[in-house]
């Protein structure tokens, strides 16, 4: 089978980006001809990754564009598989990109890799975003409300295909437990849209538990007045991470907006024990047996989830679950079969 993937590469070394990586590197993408087209950003947002140039982004633009044009030129691909941020610049360029695939009357598969609820907003930008979904020749998404949405505002049926984790990252032996709740993680981008300033207050209600925010640290948090009890780490590599995770009694996640959190998987596959928000694929992927799921910015129901974690045979129960969920759903050779099923269905 051919294949052209147009997808962001590292770096950096983001979620989209490093399903790229894995997906390159299973034995299913070696066996057939995948071909990318990097969509990875350049220049200052390499770095800062809420910084958008238009200087950056022309260029960037144009050679996607450009390279996808020649490369579908080249090569009689059996299908494209575009993955799709949905973000409100990115839908546009995402929309040529879909011109240039049906002009050149190859099958198209539009991956939507966010909570498309909250990612797509304005009249213009559900216009385009509903355009692209009637290009598509199937659409894939990572969560139920993103599904729900394609259904009711673009009348489109589209099929939910969770994120993966490498075998790796499960660790072989199950998880210590203690006694007493001693350190809550949290590992990501360090801003208000991930809730790390709830993080703070929550922390403060706690004085004997150490709270770890681990990723980079944007300077809206940095401002900020911290207890004593909070260690905020700056960016860390991977291995680092998983190291805390190893660490950690309990995860932490209050953000505003996900599509499929890469974090949370990592999270349950360490057997933590996890806490984080409605929003996108997590009520999914925890099912009100992996962790407890709260409202965003209710930090009252943070802390009473704090409070019941304490107990040790709960959290027991939450990690066990949790990582048999992983090893049963979410590794890559499981997922991966189903997509390159999806492929085969066409």
């Amino acid at each position: 089978m051919k294949i052209l993937l147009i997808s962001p590469l590292p770096p950096p070394a983001g979620g989209i980006a490093t399903w790229t990586k894995t997906y390159l590197e299973t034995e299913l993408a070696k066996t057939n001809q995948v071909d990318v087209v990097n969509t990875a950003v350049i220049g200052s947002r390499i770095n800062r990754f809420t910084t958008v140039s238009v200087l950056d982004e022309i260029p960037r633009t144009w050679n996607i564009l450009k390279t996808t044009y020649k490369m579908m030129c080249r090569t009689p691909y059996d299908l494209v598989h575009m993955n799709t941020s949905c973000s409100s610049k990115g839908l546009l360029r995402d929309a040529l990109c879909s011109l240039i695939v049906k002009f050149k009357r190859v099958r198209l598969i539009i991956h939507c890799r966010c909570d498309v609820t909250y990612q797509v907003k304005g009249s213009f930008q559900a216009l385009i975003f509903k355009w692209i979904c009637h290009k598509a020749d199937k659409i894939l998404v990572l969560n139920k409300v993103s599904q729900r949405y394609i259904e009711e505002k673009c009348h489109q049926k589209s099929i939910i295909l969770p994120n993966y984790i490498d075998k790796q990252n499960i660790f072989s032996s199950p998880k210590e437990i203690r006694e007493m709740l001693q350190t809550v993680l949290y590992a990501g981008h360090v801003t208000i849209e991930k809730g790390c300033d709830d993080i703070l207050k929550v922390a403060a209600r706690f004085p004997d538990i150490r709270f770890i925010l681990a990723g980079h640290l944007m300077n809206e948090i940095r401002m900020m007045p911290k207890p004593e009890n909070v260690v905020v780490t700056g960016e860390l590599p991977k291995k680092k991470i998983l190291e805390y995770m190893q660490e950690a009694d309990l995860f932490l996640f209050p953000t505003h907006t996900e599509g499929f959190p890469n974090v949370i998987l990592e999270a349950m596959a360490s057997g933590l024990p996890i806490i984080a928000t409605s929003v996108g694929a997590i009520p999914d992927m925890l099912e009100d047996q992996g962790g407890i799921v709260v409202k965003v910015k209710d930090l009252d129901a943070m802390v009473a989830a704090v409070n019941t974690l304490k107990n040790r045979d709960k959290r027991k129960l939450l990690s066990d679950w949790n990582r048999q969920k992983v090893e049963n759903y979410y590794t890559v050779d499981i997922v991966m079969d189903r997509l390159f099923q999806e492929y085969q269905n066409f």
